[in-house]
């Protein structure tokens, strides 16, 4: 029975997670803010995979546990642009396959793709041929729009066909 004790793997634990980031505290700033503490191994600010915005959170792995450790305790519930920061540590037994947590270092920031490209992304779909099934559909749909129109008129006391 050589397990470690939930508390041990904490105090390993190299990994800080840390939420409810303020808008305008990005990798850089984050980068240089929590370097203060000691040296930052990785950084991956959550993004909406869509709109490349952050999702304000993140998790920072840090080279020496005991430094994770001391930025989770002095940086939780701290004030920050308004915004009371959670950094509470990672447990170091959290990884799905019993792997120790550690934070992917390809979580950079990565460019929204131009209008140009949702334009034409948009246009492809738009442009394909419909099928029988979709016209169908479609015609269905604007038909009983165009009953539910009619009956409004004519409860209103107009004669309309179209």
């Amino acid at each position: 029975m050589n397990k470690k004790s939930n508390a041990d793997s904490n105090a390993e634990s190299k990994v800080v997670y840390v939420g409810r980031i303020p808008h305008g505290f990005y990798e850089p700033q984050m980068h240089d803010y929590f370097g203060q503490f000691g040296a930052v191994k990785s950084l991956h600010l959550a993004r909406n995979k869509k709109t490349k915005r952050s999702k304000h959170y993140a998790f920072i792995e840090f080279e020496d546990a005991q430094v994770a450790k001391i930025v989770a305790d002095t940086m939780n519930n701290y004030l920050l642009y308004n915004r009371l920061l959670q950094v509470k540590l990672v447990a170091n037994d959290a990884g799905k396959d019993g792997k120790p947590v550690t934070v992917n270092p390809s979580g950079g920031i990565k460019k929204r793709p131009s209008g140009k490209t949702f334009r034409k992304v948009n246009a492809v779909r738009h442009n394909q041929p419909k099928t029988r099934e979709t016209v169908s559909k479609s015609e269905s749909k604007s038909r009983k729009k165009n009953k539910t129109r009619k009956l409004k008129l004519e409860a209103m006391g107009i004669k309309y066909d179209f």
